[in-house]
């Protein structure tokens, strides 16, 4: 007979308890029993974002000296109590309901606002201006800066009167003395329920230079290679929409950082990366076959774009990767052109071109592969991916150093304005070992045929000596 437990499993709440007290303290006390064990795959995990998460780390700012952010979700950030906040008095620091549903429009509390006006009283209710006597050019322009559209009057009717002279509004910062015709027609077309009398409607501006990248690339390309590969791949075509450029090429390399910036820099040039356009159909014309049996060799024609990029590991850096879609015209069914049916059917020349080996996730350069095919003591995957990672971190350190040095020039230099700088693009990660042997094993695969005339094109006697597997 089986015996009955003698301890219960903790609640939902008791853990999440546990787990906000870690996270606010910094330290698992030991009170409270063991941390989740990897069995508990829940809380494990949330465990682990804490332990990632940046402000567990107690006085750690950014890279350009701003707060961190929090991952993980149990970091109570506190808002900043300021010194006018603290001195006021509790009625003034009871917010109305106004203030609660707009706290960007609240004011500031002055002594001025509490004192009572000393020129006030119901004969500044009553004024009006003169509006027989006509205005003088000079007083307009001197009153430019801070004029804005006129408003309808407040009462629905107003004493009769000479209309006064009211200037038309151009552009933000220029106005002039119209004749009267012109505000007359302006009057006509404008209807009283949308604009006002004297409001000059503008035509909205469409830009020639295309903004979005098409299907789901904005989601797979790092946000600082949107831009350079929008203007350099697309145009807007006569109906409106993104169309490919003539003369397409199969490397593409991102804008350089200028020498000197006279405005604050952004981190989208010094850290953006090529991008490889891999689309065979489209650049040299090559003729393509289903390879369906049923379809009888029927040849494919383009299809359009692929929906998604992919990022390359390279040697110190990843890049970007874009294919395009094949389909049959008889079965319709759709290939992709970086897949082995279509490369397989390549010329030598033009296969070589391509040097990436894809896996579900991510993908390898065949120059990360190169140092693994030379395999000896000491020279295995561990080592490798180590390398790997330094290369990356170096690369990344020296982007980060030179965009880092443009902003300080700007921070001796202030202006009237508070600059602000965006933060650089974290650091990718590199995959594991692991990841690494399967695509080795996949380059394997790939040179199979030359592995195997190499083997049988040997003349001679094999011996294995000194129990070693080396081949003599």
């Amino acid at each position: 007979m089986a015996s009955a437990k003698s301890h219960k499993g903790m609640s939902n709440a008791e853990w999440l308890a546990r787990l906000e007290s870690f996270a606010q303290t910094g330290v698992w006390p030991s009170t409270q029993g063991n941390r989740p064990s990897p069995r508990q795959k829940r809380w494990h995990e949330m465990y682990q974002k804490i332990e990632k998460c940046p402000l567990q780390m107690r006085g750690q700012t950014t890279l350009l000296k701003e707060a961190q952010t929090c991952i993980c979700g149990f970091h109570k950030v506190h808002p900043p109590v300021t010194g006018e906040a603290s001195q006021s008095t509790p009625a003034q620091s009871t917010p109305s309901v106004s203030d609660v549903s707009c706290p960007a429009k609240r004011p500031k509390l002055t002594l001025s606002m509490f004192e009572k006006s000393r020129f006030g009283g119901s004969h500044v209710a009553a004024a009006k201006p003169n509006l027989s006597t006509q205005r003088k050019t000079s007083q307009m322009l001197e009153h430019s800066s801070s004029a804005t559209v006129s408003c309808p009057p407040s009462d629905p009717h107003p004493p009769p009167s000479p209309k006064p002279h009211q200037p038309v509004i151009q552009s933000s910062s220029s106005f002039f003395l119209p004749p009267p015709q012109s505000s007359q027609r302006i009057k006509k077309t404008a209807t009283p329920s949308t604009v006002s009398e004297n409001t000059v409607v503008r035509s909205p501006q469409v830009s020639s230079q295309p903004e979005d990248l098409p299907l789901l690339w904005p989601q797979t390309m790092p946000q600082q290679d949107q831009k350079w590969v929008s203007e350099a791949l697309f145009r807007v075509g006569a109906k409106g929409k993104l169309e490919l450029r003539e003369n397409l090429q199969l490397w593409y390399h991102p804008p350089p950082p200028a020498l000197l910036y006279h405005q604050a820099p952004t981190p989208d040039r010094f850290f953006s990366q090529r991008l490889l356009l891999w689309m065979p159909y489209k650049l040299w014309k090559v003729q393509l076959q289903c390879t369906n049996p049923a379809c009888a060799r029927q040849q494919l024609c383009g299809g359009g774009l692929h929906r998604r990029v992919r990022q390359v590991l390279d040697i110190d850096r990843y890049y970007n990767l874009v294919t395009e879609t094949l389909i049959c015209t008889r079965c319709r069914t759709s290939y992709l052109s970086w897949s082995q049916a279509v490369l397989q059917q390549l010329d030598l020349a033009h296969r070589s071109e391509f040097r990436v080996i894809l896996t579900r996730k991510y993908a390898c350069d065949i120059r990360v592969l190169r140092l693994l095919r030379e395999r000896g003591m000491g020279n295995g995957p561990v080592r490798i991916i180590g390398q790997l990672r330094e290369n990356h971190s170096e690369e990344w350190l020296k982007r980060a150093l030179r965009y880092t040095s443009e902003c300080v020039a700007f921070f001796d230099n202030r202006g009237l304005h508070p600059l602000h700088f965006q933060e650089p693009p974290p650091l990718a990660s590199v995959p594991s070992y692991k990841w690494l042997l399967t695509v080795y094993s996949q380059d394997i695969l790939n040179r199979l045929d030359h592995i195997k005339a190499s083997i049988t094109s040997t003349y001679g006697s094999i011996l294995k000596m000194d129990s070693t597997k080396k081949v003599r």
